[in-house]
């Protein structure tokens, strides 16, 4: 479907039809949806477009035919899509958002509030960027929160945008991951988690869980990285951009272990005692991990901005605060060295507010190294810092 689609001249969709025979003509009769008047101010006259601001948002991402999972590689791969609802026709292509009350394109300052409610980029530019690693997570974002009739399309039903990706950039894909930088888009968190699916994807990617995915990736890259990648052996079927079914090798500096202790996402790190606080990527499942040793996997480190809304005014003091992301894994039933994610977690440092953050990376330095070793396939060399140890393990 991803060659029909990219090989079209124009795609057109039936975007608020609740099934194949309601059709494409949905707007009332007398209905507007903007207009262009002229208005003349101390004595200069000029055109100005009049439109509610959420109209392109209303009439393109959030109409029935949006929400699903298969539909958002078909209108990016068209090169035009004419959106057929109940709020008039819209158009878009690679250089214009238009509608037919604005059969010229949207005026400037139209077309800045509906792009903003795109993050920016609107579906037709997501292929047109040199910062194409930050569209392919505005993609997924997105994605993620679309329905699909059969889960298990989840990586299939976006792997004609994968193989566009990776002719314009390059690069090794990884069941919804890229080579260059995978270490950082590790981090990924579900915003409302629900129940685990059948599998589909390995643990370590955002598409072995349903529901919508944040991720952390930023720039300029996080500071410290913990991990490093070594290999992936992703088996995949006949279409590399399919369904898969491995998983990723990783080795790391530094590992905590927890158990987990309560019916609330909290888990208890050595001595003295302190709960840490993590989120389940599913779920349901926190009660199955009671009696479950899990472990803290730190992936990086970086450094930002924090404004303190009850220090010093109205708008708050802006603070420099240091953020540890990783993630929590589960050997249960596997062997040695071999875990699953299971879960995310994000302590920061900042400022006047009590906070993980110390406290796990004092226990980390104390205890790290040896839980790492204790528990991992194997203790390598580092090869950049031959008195360093790495201590590598499998996700899976």
């Amino acid at each position: 479907m991803a060659s029909v689609y990219g090989g079209s001249s124009l795609n057109i969709a039936a975007s608020d039809s609740m099934n194949a025979k309601e059709g494409c003509f949905l707007k009332p009769v007398y209905f507007c949806n903007g207009f262009d008047t002229a208005i003349t101010i101390n004595g200069s006259s000029d055109v100005y477009g009049f439109m509610r601001d959420d109209t392109y948002a209303k009439s393109v991402l959030k109409t029935r035919l949006s929400n699903r999972g298969w539909v958002m590689q078909e209108k990016i791969l068209s090169p035009r899509t004419l959106h057929c609802g109940r709020m008039g026709m819209f158009w878009e292509c690679k250089t214009t958002i238009a509608s037919e009350f604005f059969p010229n394109g949207l005026k400037h300052h139209l077309k800045a509030r509906s792009e903003s409610l795109v993050y920016k980029h609107p579906v037709k530019t997501l292929l047109d960027s040199q910062a194409l690693e930050c569209r392919w997570w505005t993609l997924c974002f997105r994605y993620s929160s679309c329905d699909l009739t059969y889960p298990g399309d989840k990586l299939v039903a976006i792997s004609g945008v994968a193989r566009e990706f990776q002719q314009r950039n390059g690069g090794l894909y990884y069941a919804g991951l890229w080579r260059e930088g995978i270490e950082e888009q590790l981090c990924w968190q579900p915003l409302e988690p629900q129940t685990r699916p059948a599998y589909r994807a390995p643990s370590w990617s955002w598409a072995a869980v349903d529901g919508v995915i944040k991720f952390s990736i930023q720039y300029p890259p996080a500071e410290t990285l913990y991990i490093r990648m070594l290999s992936c052996n992703v088996a995949a079927t006949p279409d590399q951009f399919g369904a898969v079914s491995d998983g990723l090798d990783t080795p790391d500096d530094l590992q905590a272990s927890a158990w987990a202790q309560a019916a609330e996402a909290y888990a208890d790190l050595g001595q003295p005692k302190q709960d840490f606080r993590f989120c389940l990527d599913c779920a349901g499942e926190i009660y199955a991990r009671l009696s479950t040793a899990v472990y803290f996997l730190p992936v990086l480190q970086r450094h930002g901005n924090r404004r303190h809304k009850s220090q010093k005014g109205p708008d708050g003091l802006l603070m420099q605060s240091v953020t540890v992301q990783g993630l929590v894994l589960d050997g249960k039933g596997l062997d040695k060295g071999r875990y699953r994610r299971i879960g995310y977690f994000d302590f920061e440092n900042a400022g006047f507010e009590e906070n993980e953050y110390h406290p796990f990376m004092s226990l980390l330095e104390i205890s790290g190294k040896q839980v790492a070793e204790e528990h991992c396939i194997e203790v390598a060399r580092n090869s950049e810092h031959p008195d360093e140890k790495e201590f590598v393990i499998c996700l899976v």
